[in-house]
């Protein structure tokens, strides 16, 4: 298997962009309108939303960096395939590692302090773990 295969990287990398979209629609939305609602077992996106750690630097919300995270590797690795930029390819490396060195702290916030799970995030979370892991082939 290689591990830089294009349809591999973007498929993986589209699933959590998506992901991250919904994540920040439901954030923005009203709890009628949320797609991930606070009454689903065992609690449901809002409580996770609500945590105070989830604001980075007390402004920005991860919902809203998600999206944003997943498109930046998008771009990272559409360039390494269009120049072959050895720099573009670690930088993509690099962006996948740091994330994936997040997620245990991302889930200890979820199932420890929120007392819930996010469909949005675990989608993530599983999305970013399994590039790290296929990255480490390359």
């Amino acid at each position: 298997m290689d591990p830089l295969n294009p349809v591999t990287q973007s498929l993986l990398t589209l699933a959590g962009l998506l992901a991250g979209i919904l994540s920040y629609h439901d954030y923005k939305a009203e709890l009628r309108n949320a797609i991930c609602s606070v009454g689903e077992e065992p609690g449901g996106c809002k409580l996770v939303y609500m945590l105070p750690e989830a604001l980075v630097l007390g402004r920005v919300h991860l919902s809203q960096l998600a999206p944003i995270y997943f498109a930046f590797q998008l771009l990272l690795f559409s360039s390494y395939l269009a120049t072959g930029s050895h720099i573009t390819l670690l930088a993509y490396k690099i962006l996948w590692i740091a994330g994936a060195l997040l997620v245990p702290y991302l889930v200890y916030l979820e199932l420890v302090k929120a007392r819930a799970v996010c469909l949005w995030c675990t989608i993530m979370h599983i999305i970013i773990l399994l590039q790290a892991i296929v990255l480490t082939l390359a």
